[in-house]
């Protein structure tokens, strides 16, 4: 037991006592346990706790002078713990191209973060990215020898210590294959503290970036992002019109997104598809609306710019009052609810969609004529004009004698 409390801050006397008895020849272990401040001060890179039969002199109370080096005055035994190195791990690659025989060298960088210098002999790891062999490293050692093959598991060893607040930098260097599978546009390279789960002796699975075993982690180069934008370039659409949707793919990545690149349509209520440009798809003209359009861009689309694919549809030429907008949406997979090739009206906002539009409508539907009423006339109007016409009748007959 102590009279100390949880928190007791630095220099305070803890008086302990043991409790049970301590046989003749045999031992009792007691734990003492301190938490380290989460800020040391510059320089501090030892902690010294000594343990006194007696209170240490210079004691006011409780209040103590810590001890600043061991062997401590009034001390029966001193302990010196170093503060440890922390080592902070980051990784680079300058390569823009992976083109084959290409080669990659990485940047591993080592800081250290915390009180004491981490000395050299430190020791990580690598495994040789796919579609590469490895070629060399610096200002490290290596187990692996140059060409060694990709997924092979690579003990990296630091040639000197690494100071506090200061970093190493290591040079992994691998060769890209002189032909590669297609549709490979990146490299994958990870950093590992230890050796990654699922080797076989020296033998790894390719490395990836979800792994959490890796410690850094970089793609070479950053593969291809594709951002959409979708507009009919129409204010209100009239039935019967032809629409051409500018489909705008951009790449946003760090790679060029190769020719192939799939997406989605669906034939928008109250259209029929009519044609695709600057792609294929596997949509017949005619379609009818909610038919599922696969298609493919015929040419890459390189970093920093984009392509326009442009989906045409023609309304069709009656199209009911209550339809408000033509609605038209692009998606990077099937959408959810899709029988084949027939699948849900588009909607916006679809969380689905990748992009969309909705373009109002002029409504147009014939009014059928319908048949009007012969004008009647009330029973004393009749009466009047009987009247009236037989009066006529004998003017007339009277003028003839």
């Amino acid at each position: 037991t102590t009279d100390c409390v949880a928190g007791a801050v630095a220099g305070t006397k803890c008086t302990l006592t043991t409790a049970s008895a301590v046989a003749a020849g045999s031992s009792q272990v007691v734990t003492f346990t301190v938490k380290v401040n989460p800020i040391l001060p510059t320089g501090v890179t030892t902690l010294i706790n000594a343990l006194y039969i007696n209170p240490p002199p210079g004691c006011v109370g409780n209040a103590c002078q810590p001890p600043v080096a061991c062997p401590a005055l009034g001390a029966v035994v001193c302990d010196v713990t170093p503060s440890a190195a922390v080592i902070k791990f980051a990784k680079t690659s300058t390569a823009t191209s992976i083109a084959p025989g290409t080669v990659i060298p990485y940047s591993l960088i080592l800081t250290n973060y915390g009180r004491a210098a981490q000395p050299s002999g430190f020791v990580f790891y690598e495994v040789v990215p796919e579609n590469t062999t490895f070629s060399s490293v610096a200002n490290a050692t290596t187990n692996c020898a140059e060409g060694a093959s990709a997924r092979t598991l690579c003990a990296l060893t630091t040639r000197q210590p690494i100071a506090t607040g200061e970093s190493v930098v290591v040079t992994f260097t691998v060769t890209v294959n002189n032909s590669l599978p297609a549709g490979t546009s990146t490299l994958t390279n990870a950093l590992y503290l230890n050796p990654p789960s699922g080797c076989n002796g020296a033998t790894c699975p390719a490395p990836v970036c979800s792994d959490p075993a890796a410690v850094a982690c970089t793609v070479t180069p950053s593969p291809a992002t594709i951002r959409f934008a979708k507009s009919s370039g129409a204010t209100r659409i009239a039935a019967g019109a032809v629409v051409p949707y500018s489909l705008t793919l951009t790449n946003m990545g760090g790679a060029d997104q190769p020719s192939g690149f799939v997406f989605y349509e669906v034939v928008p209520d109250n259209t029929t598809f009519t044609s695709v440009a600057n792609a294929t798809t596997d949509c017949v003209a005619g379609a009818v609306a909610r038919t599922l359009c696969t298609l493919t861009t015929g040419q890459p689309v390189v970093v920093g710019t984009n392509q326009v694919v442009t989906f045409t549809v023609t309304v069709n030429p009656i199209i009911a009052a209550t339809t408000t907008a033509l609605i038209n949406a692009l998606y990077t997979s099937p959408p959810l609810g899709c029988t084949g090739k027939t699948c849900p009206a588009p909607f916006c906002p679809d969380p689905a969609a990748a992009a969309c539009d909705s373009t109002p409508t002029n409504p147009s539907i014939p009014v059928a004529e319908s048949a009007q009423p012969i004008p009647t006339m009330s029973t004393l109007a009749l009466l009047l004009m009987g009247l009236l016409m037989m009066g006529s009748a004998g003017l007339v007959a009277r003028s003839k004698r």
